[in-house]
């Protein structure tokens, strides 16, 4: 009887040891808001459709729709540095803070990279697949859009139309002007022009 009892007493008080010794930590439930903003250009205050956008710390990483928008609809809340990053721009960073049950509202502008070109060529005259032309013609082209801060240089290319070599007939031109004398009669010329900032 006295084993018995001495045994009860051990794992009783082996129990109670490890009863008291087991504490549980406190776990704090996760809080959560949402993030949405609009990427705009910082010249025009157009939206700026798909520019990357990414967190620090990561949540995720997502491209601005047409109307230049984002959303994150559920993150942790905290501290948060928003990216952004879009080609013919200069990146931006921002930091906010989302709190539990709201919308942080976020706008980052962009800034056109000085050394990008803000728009692609468009071909004059004479027309693509243009036919009997004369042996000197003068090409013509200019940009869609251009920054006054802009200083383009071009390349242009001539491609006859059974051949898929390109002869670089011009470098570095500051105008939109080329006059050949190259031309060989009742052949299909096309050009290709290649513009770079400067």
């Amino acid at each position: 009887m006295y084993f018995k009892r001495l045994t009860f007493i051990i794992l009783v008080s082996a129990l109670l040891i490890g009863v008291i010794s087991c504490k549980e930590d406190a776990v704090e439930p996760s809080l959560y808001g949402a993030i949405e903003g609009k990427v705009l250009d910082s010249e025009t205050n157009l939206p700026i459709s798909n520019a990357a956008v990414t967190t620090s710390p990561p949540t995720s990483s997502i491209v601005t729709d047409a109307n230049g928008e984002f959303k994150f609809p559920s993150v942790p809340t905290g501290s948060y540095t928003i990216s952004v990053k879009k080609s013919d721009y200069t990146s931006n960073t921002i930091s906010i803070s989302v709190t539990e049950g709201t919308v942080t509202e976020a706008t980052i502008l962009l800034s056109v990279d000085e050394g990008s070109v803000t728009g692609k060529p468009v071909l004059s005259k004479p027309a693509n697949k243009s036919e009997k032309q004369e042996t000197e013609v003068t090409l013509t082209w200019g940009v869609e859009t251009q920054s006054a801060k802009d200083s383009i240089k071009y390349d242009v290319y001539l491609y006859s139309e059974n051949s898929l070599q390109q002869e670089r007939v011009a470098e570095n031109l500051k105008d939109t002007l080329y006059t050949s004398r190259e031309f060989e009669i009742q052949h299909n010329i096309f050009l290709a022009g290649c513009c770079k900032g400067g």
